[in-house]
């Protein structure tokens, strides 16, 4: 669904895909065992356990998936300060251990009563290295100096959540009612270590040592409650109507200490603790009909409270707010036959910052570069809309209108004095995009099938910024294909491609991108088994980068991970294979959990 109707939450521009899955009546049990290696610039291996278990009456399911991850990634930044180029190159190199777990039963009471619950917990510690170079150059290139950074990190990631699920199917007319429940908890815990080495422009024993060290605590945690209900009407009408209430609570308290001589000092440039709260409390009602076999409309309005607190503690510096916003969508589509699907939607969403963005605290990745959060960030609203016709499973062709209002971009601020470049979120003015897509699946012969995606996208940005009125135009097209070749005795061979053209995002102007990769599998014991053999970004070209130009601003971004990597894993299925998966259901904090910073 481009634009989810009034039921949803109404944060986000993108569209969502929502599966439902009846309930599954043959008894028994099933799953799937799996694992894997793979090999960039380090190692990685997985393992993972999937298990539906049916009763009958109770449905039980379970989810563990656990990994070992060594990998990094490369940022070359290049600024021109005045008459000199300052160019940095970051190397961070993670080593992760992460365990996921997935729990949940339903509990048939009866025809009409359902009970469920589901349990979720992560786990991810990390060692983390982070280097960091950063060369001075005069006109003619020499360097005129350096920094070098070393900096050492311990982190211990981990949350949990809980649903409880209830859904009361009232009759055979199609009314029913959903009850949800959810508590969420995140916490995110680091000890750093930094070390600066400055060198002078001349000899090496001109250097200055700085010596830092940073205790950090983030722990947000989410309550959630949601209720639905749908009662058809005469006359192929249906109404829905519902409401959901969420609450916030993000504590983020980080201490940095400097070496004087042989003591550690409180540093009160670094150190910070912030408190954000926020309450949303959301209402929606919506209407639907079935005019013809071929001919159907819905519209609904959802109406949206926002209560929040921001407290900076040290800084002392208080930020509140309290709006209503109202989001209508009407959707309408038209199928004259199976092989020919119409449909046009129109959606106003919200786009609410993340709750890291609100903390006005300066997050130091190296001596020089920085991200300082805003505490008086405002949300962003978007007005969509889209017509699309497709034919059989293709996709012919899509038409979509973005209009976005105060949207968040980050803003590099630079002090030519300092050489620090600091960056923070702002709402801008207003973003524009027109946008158009086709693809779909190509039956090409009997063992050769193809899919095709192409998109195009003409984006605008109107904003002042820093005093200065910036314009940005850019036409910029996307296209992908994936090709599946079926080969005798259970083999097949995938190939894969993705191109992205020159294209722009806020104040970014993005260079192009692209990428293939290529793959084969082998299945065996009646298909149950599966191994897997894929090498992602064969030449290694898939990079990330982007000019920014305004004011005293001109830098360059490179960013570079690893894209390029071999994987080989094994799947095995096991049990009644006929038994389906567990009940979908949809919680009541997705949105509130996508804002937080992992």
């Amino acid at each position: 669904m481009a634009n989810p109707p009034a039921s949803y939450d109404a944060a986000g521009t993108a569209g969502i895909i929502n599966i439902q899955l009846k309930r599954e009546l043959t008894k028994g049990m099933n799953g799937t065992l799996s694992a894997g290696t793979g090999y960039g610039k380090y190692e990685k291996a997985w393992a993972g356990l999937n298990l539906n278990y049916n009763l009958g009456k109770v449905s039980f399911y379970t989810r563990l998936n656990t990994g070992h991850y060594n990998s990094y990634n490369r940022l070359t930044m290049e600024r021109e300060i005045r008459d000199s180029l300052y160019r940095s190159v970051n190397f961070w190199h993670p080593i992760t251990k992460s365990v996921n777990v997935v729990a949940g039963a339903d509990y048939f009471i009866s025809k009409q009563h359902t009970v469920g619950f589901m349990v979720k917990g992560y786990t991810s510690p990390q060692d983390v290295l982070t280097t960091s170079n950063s060369v001075n150059y005069d006109v003619p290139g020499n360097p005129i100096g350096n920094v070098q950074m070393h900096n050492p990190r311990d982190v211990t990631s981990h949350n949990y959540s809980l649903n409880v699920n209830y859904k009361f199917d009232i009759d055979t007319t199609g009314r029913s009612l959903t009850f949800d429940s959810d508590f969420v908890r995140y916490r995110n815990a680091a000890d750093e270590l930094f070390t600066n080495q400055f060198f002078g422009q001349t000899v090496v024993s001109e250097n200055a040592l700085e010596e830092l060290q940073s205790f950090s605590d983030a722990d947000v945690r989410i309550f959630a409650l949601k209720l639905d209900y749908v009662h058809p009407l005469a006359n192929n009408w249906k109404a829905e109507t519902g409401w959901k209430s969420s609450w916030v609570r993000n504590d983020a308290d980080i201490r940095f200490e400097r070496r004087e001589e042989d003591r550690w000092l409180n540093d009160v440039r670094r150190t910070n603790h912030f408190l954000y709260d926020e309450n949303i409390n959301a209402g929606y009602v919506s209407l639907s009909k079935k005019v013809s076999k071929a001919l159907s409309l819905k519209a609904g309005l959802r109406a949206e409270q926002t209560i929040s607190e921001g407290n900076s503690l040290t800084l002392k510096n208080v930020a509140n707010r309290n709006y209503w916003r109202f989001f209508p969508s009407v959707f309408v589509g038209y199928t004259p036959s199976e092989d020919h699907q119409f449909s046009t939607s129109y959606s106003r969403r919200i786009s609410r910052p993340n709750y890291r963005s609100l903390n006005p605290f300066t997050f130091y990745s190296d001596p020089y570069t920085g991200l300082l959060g805003n505490p008086f960030l405002q949300p962003s609203f978007s007005n969509s809309f889209m017509v699309s016709y497709s034919f059989k499973s293709f996709q012919v062709l899509s038409i979509s209108y973005l209009q976005e209002k105060d949207f968040v971009m980050e803003v590099v601020t630079q002090n030519d004095d300092t050489k620090e470049s600091i960056s923070t979120p702002k709402n801008l003015s207003r973003a524009r995009s027109l946008s158009f897509s086709s693809g779909g699946t190509l039956p090409v012969r009997k063992w050769w099938n193809a899919n095709l995606q192409v998109q195009g996208s003409l984006n605008k940005v109107t904003t002042p910024v820093q005093g200065e009125q910036y314009n940005q135009e850019q036409f910029s097209w996307d296209l992908s294909t994936d090709h599946n070749f079926i080969l005798p005795k259970n083999f097949s061979v995938q190939y894969s491609a993705y191109y992205s053209s020159p294209s722009v995002s806020g104040l970014f102007r993005n260079k192009a991108s692209y990428l293939m990769s290529i793959g084969g599998k082998k299945t065996f014991l009646d298909g149950r088994a599966t191994v897997s053999l894929k090498l992602n970004d064969i030449f290694d070209t898939a990079r990330f980068r982007a000019h920014l130009r305004y004011a005293n601003v001109n830098m360059y971004w490179q960013n570079e991970w690893e894209s390029r990597r071999l994987n080989l894993t094994l799947d095995y299925k096991f049990g009644n294979s006929k038994i389906k998966t567990a009940r979908s259901r949809r919680t009541g904090t997705s949105d509130e959990e996508n804002r937080v910073s992992k």
